[in-house]
């Protein structure tokens, strides 16, 4: 939720930002705010102790781990909106047109061994960031949490496999350059060697899209308007703010990408665009048996705002894309 939040409240200070009047770090403190305005109504009907404790859920989710077992199940909600499917929507419009992130991975042989780290001056490439919270990131804290760990860095991989489809063997030494056996003496702490299984189960993903992909009644655009314009509908689905600017500033990116680099881009897309409708459609199938038992007031009023906002997403997703359904 912070992330979701954050990447609603930066478009709208974008010339602030821009300016350096402010930053985007000190968004952060708004973020409670924006919440309870958003549910004020529910909000308020919280006991007084309640809503400071969910204040501080939110609030204290920089830190890796706390003694509240709320507080780092907000954590762990928080890392797995820092990779896999659930960011894509919003990197493109963010890291790629905000941050004005280059779409392609370049060769640059520091890359094999050492990655920048988020936000820092040379975090320049869109999907080198998702490498590196693929790598590093916080594990989680539960059992459950952990299963969902895994899947993400997974998806991640898998999305990293696909922006290199059709590139040259020394774009895979890159980018998987420690899985394939390559440096292991030499890696930076940033660089160090994905989860056991990831990098396996990873390659049998993106066999298996590549193989699913003919059958889903969908082709690449052609043009670059065609691109923004299927892009726009995939960031509309996930309820991405587009920032105005964002045709133009695409469009600039798209310009400098190849074709395997586009078709590459396209399949990324896609691919994430299925992974949410099927992590969807299971999320409403257990919240939906989860409120036939837990009949609790707390977790109906939560769970009734989490299938809303599900279904709301499948119906943008069916208008959107029905060819996809269709198929």
């Amino acid at each position: 939720m912070f992330h979701d939040t954050g990447r609603h409240v930066e478009p709208t200070f974008e010339e602030e930002i821009r300016n350096g009047l402010l930053k985007v770090k000190d968004l952060g403190v708004v973020i409670p705010a924006l919440m309870g305005r958003e549910f004020q109504e529910e909000f308020s009907n919280f006991p007084p102790l309640l809503q400071q404790r969910i204040l501080y859920d939110i609030w204290s989710n920089f830190r890796p781990i706390t003694e509240h077992r709320t507080a780092d199940i907000v954590h762990q909600c928080d890392r797995e909106a820092i990779l896999g499917p659930a960011v894509i929507g919003r990197g493109v419009a963010f890291d790629v047109v905000v941050a004005n992130r280059d779409i392609p991975i370049a060769i640059e042989d520091a890359l094999a061994q050492r990655l920048p780290t988020p936000e820092s001056a040379q975090d320049t490439n869109w999907l080198i960031q998702y490498e590196f919270f693929g790598r590093n990131v916080y594990p989680a804290t539960t059992p459950e949490g952990k299963k969902a760990e895994f899947r993400n860095k997974v998806d991640n991989a898998a999305i990293l496999m696909l922006s290199l489809h059709n590139k040259s063997p020394e774009h895979w030494d890159q980018v998987f350059g420690p899985e394939r056996g390559l440096y292991t003496d030499e890696l930076h702490w940033t660089k160090k060697k994905m989860s056991e299984g990831v990098y396996s189960e990873a390659l049998q993903e993106q066999q298996a899209f590549l193989t699913k992909l003919p059958d889903l009644n969908l082709v690449c655009p052609t043009s670059q308007a065609g691109i923004i314009e299927f892009t726009r509908k995939a960031l509309m689905v996930d309820k991405v703010v587009i920032p105005k600017n964002f045709d133009e500033a695409f469009g600039k990116k798209l310009s400098e990408c190849s074709d395997v680099d586009l078709n590459n881009y396209w399949m990324i897309m896609v691919f994430a665009l299925l992974k949410r409708h099927t992590y969807r459609k299971n999320d409403l199938i257990w919240y939906q048996k989860a409120c036939r038992v837990d009949k609790s007031w707390t977790f109906q009023t939560a769970s009734r705002w989490v299938i809303d906002e599900l279904m709301s997403r499948e119906e943008k997703f069916t208008q959107e894309f029905p060819e996809i359904m269709a198929s």
